[in-house]
């Protein structure tokens, strides 16, 4: 019989019905199906623009392509991760009913990429002129400043910054106006940061200038360890008694001003006046973070802020 045998052709109304006996048999509370079939409505609109309306067509690869979804609304600020987690766990334990536990459940977290936490940024990035001040300060050491310029003006990493084939990438920078980064990115994935200010190409011009003809801002007798603890280290805690901030929040100085370019309104870390909207918002943020080396979108709010 379709929908499991619940007696009815219509999926909406088969999983009424299988909470219902699920209710009688003790297995649920009354309070506990309400609730399921409150969370189960998002997820059958989901499945209606999919073209399922049958239970026996609802699959582990569906609920996991909702739950990535559910990421994105977190993401704008329109949805708790607590709500997201709720939401997928309420349809494992209905098909686990309808399928008499023969359902696999899915992961929120793992499966879907829903965190179990999410830092929202409160705090603005450094401003340009605090970053100016510490180039500055920093200007007897042109490799500390150029850590700094390529972290700022292409929202790198500072392993990726470091390893960095600084001849290679001022190329392509003039030849295609982008940069492949490849080495000291997270998880060893390579992606494409686009070129767009002359600050991007100055950076560059810079940095090449700073390292004597050695491929990157680690000295050719230095390794990356060294550099680390090193170089690396004082231009952190410089930037910090500066700033106030570190290294890494010069990604968020760069994601706050492609967001800025993007959408023609200040990230909501600034609190603007005036609001962009949600798809634009969504938009500039999938730019965003595939600019950065994420492939979500919920890890912007680290970077920009949430969206109200």
């Amino acid at each position: 019989m379709r929908n499991f045998g619940a007696g009815t052709r219509d999926m909406n109304s088969a999983v009424r019905l299988l909470l219902g006996r699920a209710v009688v048999t003790k297995e649920l509370s009354f309070s506990s199906s309400a609730t399921l079939q409150e969370r189960w409505n998002p997820f059958f609109n989901f499945l209606k623009t999919k073209g399922i309306g049958r239970l026996e067509r609802v699959s582990r690869e569906l609920l996991i392509e909702y739950g990535r979804g559910l990421t994105e609304l977190i993401a704008l600020g329109t949805l708790s991760v607590a709500t997201a987690q709720n939401r997928v766990s309420a349809i494992n334990t209905i098909m686990t009913i309808a399928t008499s536990g023969n359902w696999l459940p899915v992961s929120p977290v793992k499966d879907c990429g829903i965190q179990r936490r999410s830092f929202v940024r409160t705090t603005p990035p450094p401003s340009q002129k605090l970053i100016n001040q510490t180039l500055e300060v920093l200007k007897a050491y042109p490799r500390k400043c150029a850590l700094i310029l390529l972290c700022s003006e292409f929202g790198f990493r500072s392993k990726e910054a470091s390893l960095l084939r600084i001849k290679n990438a001022l190329n392509e920078a003039i030849n295609f106006r982008q940069i492949t980064v490849e080495l000291g990115t997270k998880g060893g994935l390579k992606r494409i940061v686009p070129v767009r200010y002359q600050s991007q190409l100055d950076a560059l011009t810079f940095a090449l200038n700073a390292t004597d003809g050695d491929r990157c801002l680690i000295p050719a007798d230095m390794s990356y360890k060294k550099w680390r603890a090193g170089q690396m280290r004082s231009t952190r805690e410089t930037l910090q008694q500066i700033t106030g901030c570190t290294l890494h929040d010069l990604r968020a100085f760069y994601a706050c001003k492609r967001y800025e370019e993007i959408t023609g309104t200040l990230a909501p870390i600034f609190k603007p006046t005036t609001k962009v909207s949600k798809l634009l918002d969504l938009e500039a943020r999938k730019i965003i973070s595939q600019e950065l080396g994420h492939h979500r979108v919920s890890i912007t709010v680290s970077y920009l802020g949430g969206q109200k």
